[in-house]
């Protein structure tokens, strides 16, 4: 029940399981309450998915579940809930990790490995505290994890071996890494081709949405070659399988669509209204590409139906991790919009501003 970790693919449950925990967590289950809230939390799926998942992880928090905590952490990070509270996100995530919460650990490791949300990168003391976490329980995520500590590492071969580990336990989304580690040198340079197709089909067939997306841009690379025929089906292909990548969670394929409509792409005519609907389903999947291809339409004159202004995109893409966006919101609020967010903005985005300011 407990639907939190990144093997879980919440796009792909079936509809009488949502009607399920739906049920269960109408009763007050605890556990039933995480899920519905995480499941709302992940594919946005509602246009009150984000109050929704709010108060299903506040009442399972009420009730002790420690991945509620880490829950609200990850919302509290990303301005979800109102103005960004990294302070509160990072005091939730150490409570849940101090009382053994894998989930807050998880979070906290790939934090580690990455550089991620203000924490120190230290590939090798997250590869250490996998080793020991590994020794104590065989859990999914600790080899996927390892995986990626091992190819921030440049360990490609280590990486790999890892991610083939992480598949067979489970999680799916290692498909698109394993992909990567065995096509890819160090260096990020294609050196197998053959390889990354190979990879990618085998994570398609098992419903990665990364996969299907790398997959379906791989193939319309044909296209400027193609025959006048070849090039209607791959352009139809292209469509059908981005769309299908979205609806398993994959912001990539969202933003690639809205791409190829506002461009007019591949044979497909411009289409401003299609582009932006597919920015806006990014953007609910948390797409800083989408983000600012949705700013980029706004700011070029483009009036959607939902009357989104430049100003509040651009501060919501700033909260989803855009720095170029962090910047704009720091420029609007320089002319004097945005007051009412004034503390959220000088804490956060001036001083990105202020590092960044020379690059404008």
């Amino acid at each position: 029940m407990l639907l939190y970790t990144v093997y879980t693919n919440l796009f792909r449950i079936d509809e009488a399981t949502l009607k399920n925990i739906e049920v269960r967590a109408r009763n007050g289950e605890p556990e039933a309450l995480f899920a519905l809230g995480r499941y709302h939390y992940c594919t946005n799926s509602d246009p009150d998915s984000l109050t929704i998942a709010k108060e299903c992880f506040g009442k399972a928090q009420a009730s002790g579940l420690l991945e509620a905590d880490v829950a609200l952490a990850t919302m509290y990070r990303r301005g979800m809930i109102g103005a960004i509270d990294r302070k509160k996100a990072n005091r939730l995530l150490q409570h849940a990790s101090d009382n053994g919460c894998k989930y807050a650990i998880e979070i906290m490791l790939t934090d580690k490995i990455y550089g991620w949300n203000g924490a120190e990168m230290d590939v090798a003391g997250a590869t250490q505290q996998l080793e020991e976490l590994l020794a104590q329980e065989e859990y999914p995520m600790w080899y996927y994890l390892m995986g990626c500590a091992k190819q921030q590492a440049q360990e490609m071969d280590a990486a790999g071996k890892w991610y083939e580990r992480a598949i067979e336990k489970g999680i799916i989304d290692a498909c698109s890494d394993l992909a990567y580690v065995k096509s890819h040198n160090e260096d990020g340079e294609m050196i197998n081709e053959q390889a990354y197709i190979t990879y990618l089909k085998r994570g398609a067939e098992m419903q990665d949405g990364v996969c299907v997306t790398l997959l379906a841009l791989c193939r319309i690379e044909r296209y400027e070659e193609a025959g006048t025929y070849e090039r209607l089906l791959l352009s139809k292909e292209l469509i059908v399988n981005l769309e299908r990548a979205v609806a398993l969670g994959c912001n990539t394929a969202a933003y690639y669509l809205g791409q190829v409509y506002l461009n007019g792409m591949y044979g497909i005519d411009t289409n401003y209204d299609r582009a932006w609907k597919w920015f806006i389903r990014g953007t609910a999947l948390l797409s800083e590409d989408c983000y600012e291809s949705a700013y980029d339409m706004l700011t070029e004159g483009y009036k959607p139906a939902d009357n989104l202004d430049s100003d509040s995109c651009a501060l919501n893409g700033a909260r989803c991790g855009s720095t170029r966006l962090a910047i704009e919101v720091a420029k609007a609020y320089m002319q004097g919009k945005l007051a009412e967010h004034a503390q959220e903005i000088e804490e956060y985005f001036i001083p990105i501003y202020n590092t960044n300011n020379n690059k404008i």
